[in-house]
């Protein structure tokens, strides 16, 4: 109860800033910059099991958790209710750290990723002439994500580590609601959530780590909640 007040407060305090330029909303022909920043979440975990992992256990593993995402994009508007362009982001996602002691010896493994995205983007704009607008956006490109699998052994208080990444290309795509609100004639503020999915090959970090093959092809997913600053001309 205490976020949506906190968020009724800040949406009333936008809806009160002083725009001393008259807006007009989006119109056909205009160009759009647009820089990103936020967080993001994991959907589901790695499909592969701990003990092909090297973990004393069945369950699975973790491909990421939480993480941080940041982007740009650059959007052309042929009409005032459409627009279509590119963008970029990437996606920084740490996973989790497992801990356990076997034969007198310790050991932690940590997981992660990174998710980075080359899209061609589109948005619908539900109220393009209104200075507080609400739009969808959505899109699809290819996807570059790089798994990440960290080993510590300790043995008598001395430490080996060793690190694996393996990357694995895909198709990835997007879909979300957004919203802003001009600034005057062209700055922007406003903030967008978004479903983004994937495919990661996990048997290419098996192979980096010299082990056998694991899940295979898995579709991983993870929503993202960003803050946009966007420049329109």
């Amino acid at each position: 109860m205490k976020k949506l007040v906190v968020f009724a407060v800040l949406l009333g305090l936008l809806a009160s800033f002083p725009f001393h330029a008259k807006a007009e909303g989006i119109e056909a022909g205009q160009h759009m910059w647009a820089l990103s920043i936020g967080g993001a979440g994991a959907l589901q975990k790695s499909g592969m099991k701990g003990t092909e992992m090297g973990l004393p256990d069945q369950n699975e593993v973790e491909w990421g958790k939480a993480g941080a995402v940041f982007g740009f994009s650059y959007l052309i508007f042929p009409t005032e209710s459409f627009g279509i362009g590119l963008e970029a982001n990437d996606g920084i996602f740490g996973g989790e750290e497992y801990k356990y002691s076997l034969a007198g010896k310790d050991y932690k493994i940590d997981t992660g990723m990174n998710v980075f995205n080359a899209m061609l983007s589109m948005r619908a704009n539900l109220n393009p002439k209104s200075k507080f607008r609400f739009y969808i956006p959505f899109g699809a490109g290819y996807t570059w994500s790089t798994s990440l699998f960290v080993t510590e052994e300790t043995i008598s208080g001395s430490s080996t580590d060793k690190t694996y990444h393996a990357s694995s290309g895909s198709l990835g795509y997007f879909g979300g609601f957004g919203f802003e609100i001009d600034l005057g004639d062209h700055w922007s503020l406003g903030g967008e959530g978004r479903y983004n999915a994937f495919t990661y090959d996990t048997d290419k970090i098996a192979k980096k780590a010299g082990g056998e093959k694991l899940a295979g092809k898995k579709d991983y997913s993870y929503i993202s909640v960003v803050f946009k600053a966007s420049y329109r001309f």
